[in-house]
């Protein structure tokens, strides 16, 4: 079996061309050891930040990014008195 330093003596003897395929290769399986290392912590951390109780995010997140919540709609209704009619509805003075 080969040293790696008599490995590495080959491939400075190999012409150019080959080192550069040499280069590629290297960089292609370090590239994919990094994306799976990624993929793998982004899963786990997915999984962290979701609660476990689905009925909680609907709860939470549909009024503000859906529809209004009850103090919006009573904020609204309390500031109809100083901006008129056009609040809500897209008229303009």
């Amino acid at each position: 079996m080969n040293s790696i330093h008599e490995r590495v003596d080959r491939i400075r003897r190999e012409p150019e061309h080959v080192r550069v395929r040499y280069v590629w290769a290297m960089v292609a399986v370090v590239m994919t050891m990094i994306v799976l290392l990624w993929v793998v912590t982004l899963r786990d951390s997915l999984r962290k930040s979701i609660p476990a109780d689905a009925d909680t995010l609907r709860k939470s997140a549909a009024p503000t990014v859906f529809g209004d919540t009850e103090e919006d709609s009573a904020s609204r209704s309390a500031a109809k008195p100083y901006l008129g009619e056009g609040i809500g509805t897209g008229a303009t003075r």
